[in-house]
């Protein structure tokens, strides 16, 4: 895994006491982000879809709930729309967080699977 390697080719730099800002940059912007966020997304989700129906009164996560859905309808649109050319720019980053957290949970499969190739594969052009 990308994180995972990286990780230990930088190790000799990720020593807070050394160097505080860059490992609190490296593990904030980098090790949390692949580790921890695209799990947060489903996660937080289901957990937010829980308490709504089991607290129907509470504004708040129905509000929550509600902007949620938003995020994954524009998440959907920009998915759509991705083969137009549109000026509407900002439907494509809902679609650009959503798939790129996929993507860490597929690569993530497919590392402990042991079906991710370590060789660069060229891209076929469609």
């Amino acid at each position: 895994m990308l994180c995972l390697n990286g990780f230990r080719r930088l190790l000799s730099l990720i020593n807070p006491f050394k160097h505080s800002i860059l490992t609190f940059q490296y593990f904030s912007h980098k090790v949390l982000r692949w580790t921890i966020v695209p799990f947060a997304f489903i996660l937080g989700f289901l957990i937010n879809i829980l308490i709504v129906y089991s607290l129907p009164s509470n504004n708040l996560y129905n509000v929550l709930l509600i902007i949620q859905y938003i995020f994954y309808g524009l998440s959907v649109v920009g998915w759509f729309m991705k083969n137009f050319k549109t000026r509407l720019k900002t439907l494509f980053i809902p679609y650009y967080i959503l798939v790129m957290n996929i993507s860490i949970i597929l690569g993530y499969y497919r590392y402990i699977f042991g079906k991710q190739s370590i060789n660069w594969e060229k891209v076929k052009c469609t």
